[in-house]
């Protein structure tokens, strides 16, 4: 927690980009895309700081696009109606 204090949001991405490798990356990403869209939706600010993260840890949406995918039809329920 004292880590957090002081180096504030976003700041606190470069000491994590620095000490992840690229799968825990990916897979940091994907936890993130799947609290940001769990009311299926990912919005303005949402969608920034996920670009900030994937900006700061050298993925590509190219890379994020199927797993954004694979996140929002999981959590469409509408599709079980």
């Amino acid at each position: 927690m004292q880590v957090m204090k002081a180096n504030p949001f976003p700041g606190v991405i470069d000491l994590v980009a620095n000490v992840l490798g690229e799968k825990q990356k990916i897979a940091t990403l994907a936890i993130l895309c799947d609290l940001a869209m769990s009311d299926s939706v990912l919005d303005g600010q949402e969608k920034q700081i996920l670009k900030m993260y994937m900006d700061k840890f050298g993925v590509s949406e190219a890379k994020l696009t199927p797993i954004i995918e694979a996140i929002a039809i999981k959590n469409n329920f509408s599709i079980f109606a």
